[in-house]
């Protein structure tokens, strides 16, 4: 008996699934001819999306200001963009009003697993792709260029600066301090000093290397951003992607149509039910 159950249970469910089966076969030419067009305007439609070409730069800012400092700059750029305020991004970028209107979107990106942030990627898009060498080259000369950039970088110019100084200052002394010694020397052969003169000569050496280092790190620290690759001028359009988005039209339509073609079939048998009641 209970064999004959779920016989009967396995029945059912395979006439459910021939019904359907039906259904569909009842609507094949409305389902093909459903998917085919659908597919068919997207591609038309790809075809006549603007091309978008994207490039990144990698950069590395120099400490003076932090990369939310620079991301808040650059974001800043990018509502403009989105806000149509063509004029504006144009006075800030000294670029034309022309080439402005080719910009489609500027951002930063920067790697999860770089927590301090100092390395990060400018990524460009562009509807003109010889446009974006002399596009980043305008939103970096605006970081570098902004009020609170120079406010920033100029007090730590100033501390640099006074860091020398001292440090020559110290440097003065070991010298004078050394020449009393090797005057010292000279008038006595024998005398007791409780350390090495030979350390001051090495404490001198040392400072004025800290002081080369430091003329580095205020070279460093004028350059703001450093570039650590060239910008790369694609070949091909990073947008539309119109392979993927036939694609997903195909499949999405498909799905629409199977929809559509079980609605139809439901609605045409709730009419009849309605005509018999």
């Amino acid at each position: 008996m209970q064999e004959k159950n779920k016989f009967e249970t396995y029945m059912e469910d395979e006439i459910d699934l021939y019904e359907i089966y039906l259904k569909l076969k009842k609507h094949f030419k409305f389902i093909v001819g459903f998917v085919v067009i659908v597919t068919f305007l997207a591609g038309i439609i790809s075809f006549f999306l603007s091309p978008v070409y994207k490039s990144e730069i990698a950069l590395r800012r120099s400490g003076s200001i932090s990369f939310e400092e620079i991301k808040a700059m650059v974001n800043y750029l990018n509502n403009l963009l989105k806000d149509k305020e063509y004029e504006e991004i144009s006075k800030e970028l000294k670029l034309s009003l022309e080439n402005v209107k080719k910009i489609k979107e500027i951002k930063l990106k920067v790697d999860r697993r770089n927590k301090s942030k100092n390395v990060f990627s400018l990524e460009v898009y562009t509807y003109d792709r010889t446009l974006i060498p002399q596009v980043i080259n305008s939103v970096l000369s605006y970081i570098k260029e902004n009020p609170y950039t120079q406010m920033v970088t100029n007090q730590r110019l100033r501390e640099i600066d006074t860091r020398i100084k001292n440090i020559e200052g110290n440097i003065e002394k070991l010298k004078k301090l050394r020449t009393i010694l090797y005057n010292k020397f000279e008038n006595k052969r024998e005398l007791y000093l409780g350390f090495n003169p030979v350390e001051i000569e090495e404490k001198i050496i040392d400072l004025q290397a800290r002081i080369e280092r430091l003329k580095l790190e205020k070279e460093f620290v004028r350059k703001v951003l450093v570039p650590l690759n060239d910008p790369i001028i694609p070949d091909k359009p990073y947008k539309p992607k119109r392979v993927l988005i036939i694609a997903v039209t195909f499949i999405s339509s498909l799905f629409m149509a199977v929809f559509l073609a079980l609605f139809m079939e439901w609605l045409s048998e709730a009419r009849k039910y309605h005509n018999i009641s």
